[in-house]
């Protein structure tokens, strides 16, 4: 079973950052680019990297961006990262932002720059139905808790009408609902 990861609810489910850490698809450097996804405007994110839907733009028919400045594909559309976030606070502007790595490769950005989600952000009643979830039991995105239940030790004898005792007075059910004897 997978459940929020240890980082996630720590962090009161502002610190997504294991969602990059964590995923398997998301080695993404010069050398391997399989876990690399590309946007209109040639930045390169690492899988897992989450785009913050309130950014979402078109790109207007000359392709140069009106927030960061760069070029890009005309009429497409992109989101910017969550990147320089903090919880309480909020994110840096991407006025002028010309970064085009979003990756944790050399010539990227650090991890601890991206998937900051601001409190503000949140609906308070989702983050207190994530909290209802268990404990995760081991590392990791995927299949990270596992359940043990007690073992019966002991199996129970099933109680049967003969094994009554003999001294009960035996009464019809019809009886006893009517109260005769």
């Amino acid at each position: 079973m997978t459940v929020p990861s240890k980082g996630m609810v720590s962090s009161n489910f502002t610190n997504l950052q294991d969602n990059i850490t964590y995923n398997p698809s998301s080695t993404c450097n010069a050398g391997v680019t399989t876990g690399c996804h590309t946007d209109a405007l040639g930045r390169v994110f690492s899988n897992g990297t989450i785009l913050d839907p309130a950014s979402t733009r078109q790109l207007p028919a000359s392709g140069i961006d009106p927030v960061t400045g760069l070029t890009g594909t005309p009429n497409g559309y992109v989101r910017d990262p969550f990147f320089n976030c903090t919880a309480s606070g909020g994110c840096s502007s991407f006025v002028g932002n010309t970064t085009k790595d979003f990756t944790q490769d050399a010539g990227g950005v650090l991890l601890s720059t991206l998937n900051v989600i601001p409190t503000s952000r949140q609906d308070p009643n989702a983050v207190k139905l994530l909290g209802l979830y268990p404990a995760a039991t081991a590392p990791g995105l995927a299949n990270n808790f596992k359940a043990t239940f007690p073992s019966r030790t002991k199996t129970p004898t099933p109680t049967t009408f003969g094994s009554m005792p003999t001294s009960a007075p035996r009464t019809s059910c019809l009886a006893s609902m009517t109260g005769a004897t």
